[in-house]
């Protein structure tokens, strides 16, 4: 059985997992809605267009 002290660590390293990721979510969203990605033209591998904005 696990010892008090090997719980308490397992549920810190969850704490900082979860507001990890809750800071990374938060301001991938931010840059996605101020700074969205604008293709101008999607090619393949070969070089060939796929779309193109006109």
């Amino acid at each position: 059985m696990y010892s008090m002290r090997y719980t308490r660590l397992w549920i810190g390293l969850a704490i900082v997992f979860i507001l990890s990721f809750g800071v990374l979510g938060y301001y991938g969203s931010e840059v996605s809605h101020t700074m969205p990605p604008i293709l101008n033209r999607v090619l393949t591998m070969k070089g060939i267009v796929l779309f193109n904005v006109v």
